[in-house]
């Protein structure tokens, strides 16, 4: 992306939160964080970040909630993909995460790797989407 991509980190583990933070970090991402889904969404009231990852397993608003009042209540963030990223790793835990929207999904403990990797091709998906986008309203303006 041309500009500086924002990421919004949810997780209620601190140190865990911190090792995201700092990978992001050295990969020249801006983050953001939240302890817990509600403090997400606190954040998301003033900030739209480009790209959401979350913890599933949290207090006070869970990811799988958090994602729900996402995806029902802020349209304007209908193009922030959104990945669990969790020790839930059974195949009805994979199933139910997809059934809400999530966008893609990680397990612990964390693959930096495979992480960055998957940050990289959801944001690559959004310029994409985005850029397409912007050239049908140009063919249509155009084409008034």
């Amino acid at each position: 992306m041309s500009k500086v991509a924002r990421i919004l980190c949810v997780e209620d583990e601190d140190m865990l939160l911190q090792d995201l933070k700092e990978e992001l970090e050295d990969e020249n991402y801006e983050v953001l964080t939240a302890k817990n889904g509600h403090a997400a969404l606190e954040v998301l009231k003033s900030e739209k970040p480009d790209l959401i990852i979350s913890d599933m397993m949290m207090p006070k608003l869970d990811g799988p909630g958090m994602l729900t009042h996402i995806r029902s209540n802020r349209p304007s963030l209908n193009d922030v993909p959104v990945i669990f990223l969790t020790a839930k790793a059974t195949r009805a835990d994979l199933i139910e995460g997809k059934r809400l929207g999530v966008d893609d999904y990680l397990t612990k403990p964390v693959d930096y790797d495979l992480l960055l990797a998957t940050v990289e091709a959801n944001l690559g998906q959004v310029l994409r989407l985005r850029k397409q986008s912007q050239l049908k309203l140009r063919r249509i303006y155009n084409a008034i």
